[in-house]
């Protein structure tokens, strides 16, 4: 099982979309240390949850990482975290 999360830093409000095999909590915790977390998270410690969605496979959890990144928007992702529909359109788009 894999899970696609979507971090914000009110910090720097701005969002970033991972995915993990493991718990997003403890991925969370290896993001805010700054150390250990991605390049682009290291710049804050302040990132907060604001989307979790369990994934049959890593595959598929990449594939929505993906797409997420290239389109490069924060209306988009704002979209993705409030509304289900769009949560179920992007895993329609992304299956095997």
């Amino acid at each position: 099982m894999s899970t696609l999360y979507i971090l914000y830093s009110p910090k720097l409000k701005k969002y970033y979309t991972g995915i993990t095999t493991g718990r997003v909590q403890e991925r969370l915790e290896k993001h805010n240390l700054s150390t250990y977390g991605s390049h682009f998270t290291s710049q804050a410690n302040d990132w907060i949850i604001k989307l979790s969605l369990e994934i049959g496979t890593y595959t598929q959890a990449r594939r929505m990482e993906l797409y997420i990144k290239k389109r490069k928007s924060r209306i988009y992702i704002e979209e993705l975290i409030e509304n289900e529909t769009t949560q179920k359109i992007l895993k329609e788009k992304t299956a095997g």
